[in-house]
């Protein structure tokens, strides 16, 4: 992306610095995607543990998830660096006892699917986030989902063809 660009590797830190200074700004304002809040809602009163891990400052998803009343998550958890959610996402699997047919990663970059297929890790990717379908789609994840209440159908599919996601 940056190549892309015409932009400098050693130039990404301060555009991450930058790019979370400004999502500051916005958090609290920021709307959530039509139909998310009610398809989270849903997962947690189902019993599901609800974990976000995200590349974001920790106090800016914590202040987005309070205007919008989505505090349902039981951890808010970030990854040191853009490529280190793999690390991040083995940790929480292993605090948290868990196998890896009993979770599943909701992402809406590549790098997520990336991330995940170093774990190995269960991923759907969002079509309404950061990255395009059609470079989800390259990522080959288990799920490529185009609006909110497929991430509950796909959740039910995975249920079906393993052991169930834990909660």
């Amino acid at each position: 992306r940056l190549k892309a660009a015409g932009v400098p590797l050693s130039k990404l830190p301060g555009l991450v610095r930058d790019a979370r200074a400004a999502c500051e700004q916005y958090m609290d304002s920021c709307p959530a995607y039509p139909g998310i809040a009610a398809v989270v809602r849903t997962l947690a009163q189902k019993g599901l543990y609800l974990a976000i891990i995200s590349s974001n400052a920790r106090e800016n998803i914590l202040r987005f998830l309070k205007a919008q009343r989505l505090e349902v998550f039981a951890q808010v958890l970030t990854a040191a660096g853009i490529y280190g959610k793999h690390r991040v996402i083995k940790k929480l699997l292993l605090e948290r006892g868990l196998q890896k047919n009993e979770a599943v990663y909701v992402g809406d970059e590549l790098r997520d699917i990336v991330s995940c297929r170093k774990v190995p890790l269960a991923v759907m990717a969002v079509t309404w986030g950061y990255d395009d379908a059609s470079l989800l789609r390259q990522g080959e994840p288990d799920f490529l989902v185009h609006e909110p209440p497929e991430i509950l159908e796909s959740i039910a599919k995975l249920n079906q063809d393993s052991c169930g996601l834990h909660k």
